[in-house]
């Protein structure tokens, strides 16, 4: 885990905020990361190390000329860190074209107080970028802006879309002057100004040659294996998710090929659909299965939901799925130092995730046109806005989202393939990641890489539909399970509404939090810019967690 600050200004000294970042860091964590100060003056660079077990590659690189830190490591870089450094000086648009999302790094030459940083083409990696007056700085983590002296000052129409979303969209983070880095930024900086640059890979992604589908298809599969060859040469221990589901099925079966290390995992209870998925392709493949039935659970005392969700505040800033916060600190637990976590995670990128949407209730299958699709999407996503959203938020949520879909034509898309960005750029790129990096560990995801984005871009909507590159995959390179069959509507149907995979979600708020809920409806604070009052006290347990969570963030800034 590498969690870094760095800021031009030479009234804050480096070691003051190192001992701050100790002092936040402390009750999060089971042992306390290592702080170390990489440069000081100005700018400075502080950053924050805890080793990931399994894990072979340093995160910090130095010869005679320079050094550099990974923040996010370039998972399918096969070189060092110092000459992925140099190849970003000379030629970032032909490095970032080919190098698969999240990365962040930052470098310095030894005779230079000048810093540089790199983030990802995507924007994958998590970097908000703060400005005020008097101060510049940079971070992966929110709420560590506040060892420089920073007050956070939440933005309720931010929050308020992104309630409704369920992430924050476009470069929104919830507090004013804080911003997520744009994709392919490069900054330099010194003591007089902060130089950028920007390089638009995702046009070439986005925009791949026309090819037979089954070619397509074949450097989709390709790509897997290609990432996992390289990425897995970091790594002595993995662990991997099997759910059963095609997209961490086409993972395994992949990891299998590369012949890359891996454990793999199932969570849930006994006897559900995941469970019993994966359990039956550990059997098929003759692989170890390890069953955890009690993850992800809630607190059993009502005065620890709250110890839970400042904490988890305090390390993400509420970046993370809302319902998550409750339990990421549940009954005691504080962070590791994670592991080396192969997912399946973003593999809906290439399965037409939205592509329901645009055709539903239209006749025989036709696509509605760009306008229709436009209105249709943003209609449907303010109908699931939260039942006590203040009615003067909702005009403002309204135009966010319309950017946020609108954003599709800075790249000339049209038609389903607009469905498919929002689905990258929006739900990947803002609400997945931002989950993600609330893990301490190593976190690979072999489908965001360029090839497989390329492909999810050139298959036709109807391969897309029907899972037909997941299903090519698996049956390549694992052909005993493309009999094993997966219903996603019947795992759906298996839950009831206010259920997780792990328990009953509504049930222990009422039992639990619900005392949480009615201190908030007494207390009043932030959450009643956001959400209406009266409204609120009819709904309160129809969305709890962004409740808590608003009413909570105040004690945390």
């Amino acid at each position: 885990m590498e969690l870094f600050l760095l800021w031009r200004s030479a009234r804050i000294g480096a070691n003051e905020v190192r001992d701050e970042l100790e002092r936040m860091l402390a009750p999060l964590f089971a042992r306390t990361p290592e702080v170390l100060v990489r440069r000081s003056g100005n700018p400075s660079l502080v950053v924050a190390h805890a080793p990931v077990p399994g894990w072979k590659r340093p995160f910090f690189e130095e010869d005679e000329t320079g050094w550099t830190q990974a923040i996010e490591y370039p998972l399918d870089w096969a070189g060092s860190l110092r000459a992925a450094a140099r190849s970003f000086d000379e030629n970032p648009a032909a490095t970032l074209r080919e190098l698969s999302p999240p990365f962040s790094l930052l470098w310095g030459a030894h005779d230079s107080e000048e810093i540089a940083l790199q983030n990802d083409g995507l924007g994958q990696a998590q970097l908000f970028e703060y400005q005020d007056e008097h101060l510049w700085a940079i971070t992966n983590r929110i709420p560590a802006l506040q060892a420089l002296g920073v007050k956070l000052e939440p933005d309720p129409d931010e929050w308020a879309a992104a309630t409704t979303l369920g992430w924050f969209p476009l470069d929104t983070t919830g507090y004013r002057r804080v911003r997520l880095l744009a994709p392919g930024t490069q900054l330099h900086v010194n003591a007089r100004e902060v130089r950028r640059g920007s390089v638009d890979v995702l046009d070439d992604w986005l925009h791949p040659p026309e090819r037979p589908e089954a070619e397509w298809l074949e450097i989709g599969r390709a790509s897997l294996l290609r990432y996992l060859q390289v990425a897995s040469r970091s790594w002595d221990a993995s662990s991997v998710g099997l759910t059963g589901g095609w997209d961490s099925r086409a993972v395994v079966a992949s990891l299998r090929v590369a012949n890359a290390p891996f454990r793999a995992r199932v969570k849930g209870p006994a006897g559900s659909p995941d469970v019993t998925l994966a359990t039956e392709l550990a059997r098929i493949a003759g692989i170890p299965l390890r069953h955890d039935d009690s993850a992800e659970r809630p607190p059993s005392e009502a005065g620890e939901w709250r110890r839970g969700i400042a904490l988890a505040l305090l390390w993400q800033g509420g970046q993370m799925d809302f319902d998550k916060h409750k339990t990421l600190f549940a009954n005691g637990r504080r962070l590791d130092d994670g592991q080396v976590n192969l997912m399946g995670q973003h593999g809906e990128i290439v399965r037409a995730f939205h592509y329901g949407e645009a055709v539903r209730r239209f006749p025989d299958g036709v696509v509605p046109d760009d306008v229709q699709m436009e209105e249709r999407f943003i209609s449907r996503r303010l109908a699931a806005r939260l039942p006590y959203l203040r009615a003067d938020r909702i005009d403002r949520v309204s135009d966010i989202i319309r950017a946020a879909f609108l954003r599709a034509h800075d790249h000339r898309l049209t038609s389903i393939a607009r469905l498919d960005f929002f689905y990258l750029f929006e739900n990947t790129r803002r609400g997945n990641a931002a989950s993600l990096a609330a893990q301490t560990g190593i976190v690979v995801t072999p489908f965001l890489n360029p090839d497989l984005i390329r492909a999810a871009f050139a298959l036709s909507p109807a391969a897309k539909a029907h899972n037909t590159l997941h299903h090519h995959i698996v049956a390549t390179n694992a052909p005993e399970w493309s009999s094993v069959p997966f219903d996603r509507k019947e795992e759906g149907a298996s839950l009831q509404h206010g259920e997780s995979r792990y328990y009953d979600a509504r049930l222990a708020w009422r039992e639990v939090g619900a005392s949480l809920i009615e201190d908030a409806l007494r207390d009043g604070g932030f959450w009643t810019e956001v959400f209406d009052p009266d409204l609120t006290r009819l709904h309160a347990f129809e969305a709890p967690d962004e409740l808590a969570m608003l009413a909570v963030l105040e004690d945390v800034l």
